[in-house]
């Protein structure tokens, strides 16, 4: 609670690791037929200002600007597309 600033240095997470992404994966390794994962959830726990809960202490889950937020819906498009089109994204 109380961070209010970008996460500069990716290689050390502090955000909630969610135990279902190792089910998820388990799952899709384990199928006969090829699929993708395009998994933007550490992506989108990057940025602060799209889970205001994070500030107010609320701890309903429910306020998440992230739909509303300039940026973040856009780059799920932007890595959606590049995913469908085989393009390789460089930043």
């Amino acid at each position: 609670m109380g961070e209010t600033r970008p996460l500069n240095n990716t290689a050390v997470y502090h955000g909630q690791l969610n135990p279902q992404d190792s089910v998820v994966r388990r799952v899709l390794a384990g199928m006969a037929k090829p699929v993708y994962l395009l998994d933007i959830t550490f992506m989108s726990q990057l940025r602060k200002d799209g889970h205001t809960t994070k500030y107010d202490g609320n701890s309903n889950g429910a306020d998440c600007t992230h739909w509303c937020v300039a940026g973040v819906p856009d780059t799920w498009n932007i890595v959606l597309y590049a995913a469908l089109t085989g393009h390789q994204l460089r930043y």
